[in-house]
């Protein structure tokens, strides 16, 4: 994604296409390439897989158990 040329292919969908391939990226998207600290930290994954994988594990962990203790009617490590 980072080393691809990317051309605008429908503005009303904010879709972009890259160069001479059917890869489609949203707006959002683009926004790894086109902001300066999202830019170095997508450079930063894409040249260490385990440094991806292991911050990939700690964020996935943190939000999954980010309602489990203090949840909408009890803490779920108590329940019977």
């Amino acid at each position: 994604m980072l080393s691809e040329e990317w051309t605008l292919a429908d503005a009303s969908r904010g879709v972009y296409r890259a160069k001479g391939t059917r890869m489609r990226l949203q707006k959002a998207d683009m926004l790894l390439k086109w902001d300066d600290e999202l830019l170095a930290a997508a450079q930063e994954f894409a040249e260490d897989n385990l440094l991806f994988v292991d911050t990939f594990t700690a964020a996935w962990t943190k939000m999954m158990n980010a309602d489990r203790f203090t949840g909408p009617t009890t803490n779920a490590c108590q329940q019977a």
